[in-house]
């Protein structure tokens, strides 16, 4: 799955095994056209999708673009076996580079090797020499440069691997206790940067150890994922987020603490009635999803592009208040500016978006509405900041800041085009009036927020 910024694109297969792209601004979910024998995986824009297909009677590597519309298979890396030549597992997040294994020559079913399948025409052989165990790759980072997985050592053993520009490093674990290190098994992924991989599995490890872990770069080390308090089962791992801060699999790890995925959506206040495990969260850690659930996190969906900053590079602020990127005019209570975003999905058939304000004192907030931008975008000296909406104005609501933050719509208010009477598609232009009634810039009592436009569609 992705957060594409405006979307959440989901990728699956059906129970007759068609691979389909689901979106949540549609609901829908668009069968591709193909029976797929892998987990499919999508790119950072949802534009490209990879899995393995049977087209031409083997089963490939394969990839499918949204603007062509048509699967493509991988190279041959030498032979098949049986019905397999080259499987598909990870892509990257560019879509440029899909991570898998395939078969070389004589003897092939003995040893498939990871590989990483550089589009269209290049597929990389991650394996070493053919003699060598075998491999598989099963995920790559943003650029391809990295692939994480497995190699089977001469023993016939399993260990987790890395390889960095097709060099490879295999996974450990180094018990604190004892400075023992104890391999691991396959690593499942890694964040865009590649810094970090996660799996589940160590061979011989300590009574009582959790098998779940996080492999860092920067340590050369692996760190273990705390199991619930009292569960002695072995948690699976299925992805990260870019920041480590969120892994997934039959538990979900928040910074490091565990909890069950029905007590997480129960603490978000959502009706649990997810099954199975976790199998992917978006790089951005928004949204997570397994088997036929999607859950958002709050303001997953980023919508409208803001305009019309404080910061000083274009109009001045009333005082030389200058402000951070992104941001409106310095208040009395923040040097950074009061920020306005926005998240949801901007349909007047089925309106979902909410304004987000922060970083105002705990005061009053005016969200409204306009239809142009002022000053060509660059806003106007107004109080203590900018005045950026402009046009036609409505005002949308009051709010009351708490840890100076506030939205609308909240709990009972009418949606953005309700309130707004946006009755057909085109573009609109919002911001935050809040009050600040300190003594700091202006004899003005009030500042604002930088400028938010969205566009409506049908």
């Amino acid at each position: 799955m992705t957060n594409t910024g405006s979307d959440i694109v989901v990728v699956g297969r059906d129970n007759t095994g068609v691979v389909f792209r689901w979106t949540y601004s549609s609901g829908i979910e668009t069968p591709l056209g193909v029976t797929i024998s892998s987990t499919p995986h999508v790119s950072t824009d949802g534009n490209t999708i990879s899995a393995t297909t049977g087209i031409g009677g083997l089963d490939h590597a394969a990839y499918w673009t949204a603007s062509s519309g048509v699967w493509t298979i991988s190279p041959s890396m030498g032979a098949a076996c049986g019905s397999t030549e080259t499987i598909a597992y990870g892509l990257s997040g560019d879509g440029l580079t899909i991570a898998g294994g395939g078969y070389l020559g004589p003897g092939a079913c003995s040893g498939p090797h990871a590989s990483a399948w550089h589009l269209p025409t290049t597929i990389q052989d991650l394996g070493g020499l053919y003699s060598d165990p075998a491999s598989r790759a099963f995920d790559t980072n943003g650029d391809g440069t990295i692939c994480v997985g497995w190699k089977d050592l001469l023993n016939g053993t399993r260990q987790g691997a890395r390889w960095v520009n097709g060099v490879i490093t295999q996974l450990q674990w180094v018990d604190p206790s004892t400075m023992i290190p104890y391999r691991l098994q396959a690593a499942n992924a890694t964040n865009t940067s590649g810094s970090t991989a996660v799996g589940n599995g160590m061979y011989s490890a300590p009574a009582g150890v959790s098998r779940a872990w996080r492999w860092d770069a920067s340590t050369g080390q692996a760190t273990l994922l705390p199991n619930l308090v009292g569960s002695t089962g072995s948690p699976t791992v299925s992805d990260v987020s870019d920041d480590s801060s969120v892994i997934v699999g039959s538990l979900i790890w928040i910074n490091n603490v565990p909890q069950t995925l029905s007590a997480y959506v129960a603490g978000l206040g959502t009706p649990n009635t997810l099954g199975g495990d976790a199998s992917a969260v978006s790089r951005d850690a928004t949204a997570i999803c397994g088997g036929n659930w999607v859950v958002l996190f709050a303001g997953a969906l980023y919508v409208g592009t803001p305009f019309c900053f404080g910061d000083g590079v274009g109009t001045a602020c009333p005082c030389g208040n200058s402000g951070t990127a992104g941001r409106g005019c310095a208040s009395s209570i923040n040097a950074n500016g009061a920020k306005l975003t926005g998240a949801g999905v901007a349909s007047l058939a089925g309106d979902s978006v909410t304004l987000y304000g922060s970083g105002m004192p705990n005061s009053s907030a005016l969200y409204f509405q306009g239809t142009s931008q002022q000053n060509g975008g660059l806003g106007s000296p107004f109080g203590d900041g900018l005045r950026c909406a402009a046009g036609s104005v409505i005002r949308l609501a009051t709010k009351s800041n708490a840890a100076g933050i506030s939205q609308y719509p909240a709990a009972g208010d009418p949606s953005i085009s309700v309130r707004g009477l946006v009755a057909s598609a085109g573009t609109r232009t919002y911001q935050v009036w809040y009050r600040n009634s300190a003594a700091f810039c202006t004899a003005a009592t009030y500042n604002l927020s930088n400028g938010l436009e969205i566009a409506w569609t049908p």
